[in-house]
């Protein structure tokens, strides 16, 4: 949050004067989040139930619904599971946006991304999908590129911005990092894809199966990766991916065995072991050491609020909060 400036001066038409920048510093604070974007995540599989509880937190579910076929040249249509979040969705006011994936199978996003017909047969299948079935926009969150991908994808992301309605939201997921030289190493022309669309930066996974025990998205890194992302990306177009999860890492495991867990089962586990986690303010996160030597780390409500100032200080885009089935109760927006 933008801190005030304070006026010094004397006299009654200075003591006047001091009220004015104050109330309009709380307006657009007031306006600024207002018109923040809070995206929550959901797979087919979350009950809706979990939607409607985080509705008055939200502006916007995106709904990870179809993946890109092994040959590249098609998506598969919205599960039943998936339809019922978007009605959902538009029965609390919320928008639905349809996340289009890979399942972080480069292949797939190869075989899409380097060739010029599917990108067009792939772009006009998610375009009728959204005309037919009410979507309010796409997330294209293709993951494990590679620098040949990255011509295409801002391509891909072009015709669809081209196609849709102007209507809907358009935006594309980018996986972190701090060094502004690995985006294009990682298939992402940021400044490009920033023209057609939102960038979701996905500042979690910091830690995981490639690495020992350690935050799911620090402050730290995170705001290196913002500041990194920044000199390509304007404000307006730049939305922070927040986790809302955490990662075992059991002992004698030098790297995170796999396990994810929603902030319940780990605040649960460590109650059972009879142990306090702690929180580390210079992550913004919460750890704990199970009596069988069991790490945790995950990133909850607490976390998500430091990560909302963050946003609203650098006048970002919004949230996006991965995911609503493993998420504490959001606040209020």
């Amino acid at each position: 949050m933008r801190r005030l400036g304070l006026l010094v001066s004397t006299g009654a038409l200075a003591a006047s004067l001091l009220v004015v920048p104050t109330v309009r510093s709380e307006a657009t604070i007031v306006a600024a989040r207002d018109h923040l974007q809070v995206t929550g995540y959901a797979t087919d599989g979350t009950a809706p139930s979990t939607i409607a509880a985080q509705a008055p937190a939200l502006t916007t579910v995106g709904i990870d619904g179809v993946g890109v076929t092994i040959a590249g040249n098609d998506v598969a249509a919205p599960s039943a599971g998936a339809l019922a979040l978007l009605a959902t969705a538009h029965a609390h006011g919320l928008r639905a946006v349809l996340l289009v994936g890979n399942g972080a199978v480069s292949g797939e996003a190869t075989r899409l991304l380097t060739s010029r017909a599917n990108r067009a047969r792939v772009a006009a299948k998610l375009v009728r999908l959204v005309q037919v079935q009410g979507w309010d926009g796409i997330t294209v969150d293709l993951e494990a590129l590679a620098p040949r991908d990255a011509a295409g994808l801002v391509a891909f992301v072009a015709r669809l911005h081209q196609l849709l309605p102007h209507r809907c939201q358009l935006a594309v997921d980018v996986s972190a990092t701090p060094s502004l030289a690995e985006y294009p190493v990682n298939g992402y022309h940021l400044r490009s894809l920033s023209r057609v669309a939102d960038v979701v930066l996905m500042a979690y996974d910091e830690s995981g199966t490639w690495s020992g025990p350690g935050p799911i998205g620090g402050l730290p890194w995170q705001r290196a990766s913002i500041a990194a992302v920044r000199r390509l990306v304007p404000a307006r177009r730049l939305v922070l991916g927040v986790a809302a999860y955490g990662y075992t890492w059991p002992p004698g495991r030098r790297v995170h065995d796999g396990i994810a867990v929603t902030d319940r089962q780990a605040r649960s586990l460590a109650a059972h072991s009879h142990k306090r986690p702690r929180w580390i303010p210079s992550q913004g996160e919460w750890t704990v050491r199970l009596r069988n030597g069991t790490v945790l780390w995950w990133s909850d409500v607490r976390s998500y609020r430091l990560r909302r100032v963050i946003v609203l200080h650098d006048h970002l885009a919004g949230l996006a909060v991965w995911q609503l089935s493993s998420s504490d109760l959001l606040p209020r927006r």
